[in-house]
């Protein structure tokens, strides 16, 4: 019997997720927006997210932080990480 591939996390994506780069008086960031799916659309699940970043990360702060559901990250490394984990 072979597995059924029809239905997977990208073809339920209605927003792909999304990276870049930002540059403030602190320097330049990397940041994350999440991808949206049909599944987490209406989820608010930022405060997990945050919590999780917390553990990795520390606190809040100029390593990294949010801002409307934006990831914002100092190291570049630190932002893989938290693709990897949230992908």
């Amino acid at each position: 019997m072979t597995p059924d591939f029809t239905c997977t996390n990208l073809d339920r994506e209605i927003e792909p997720m999304k990276t870049g780069k930002a540059s403030s008086w602190l320097g330049e960031y990397h940041w994350v927006k999440l991808a949206v799916t049909e599944d987490n659309k209406y989820v608010n699940n930022v405060a997990q997210i945050i919590d999780w970043c917390c553990e990795k990360f520390g606190k809040g702060g100029s390593k990294w932080f949010e801002k409307n559901g934006q990831f914002y990250f100092k190291d570049d490394r630190d932002m893989s990480m938290f693709i990897l984990r949230w992908s």
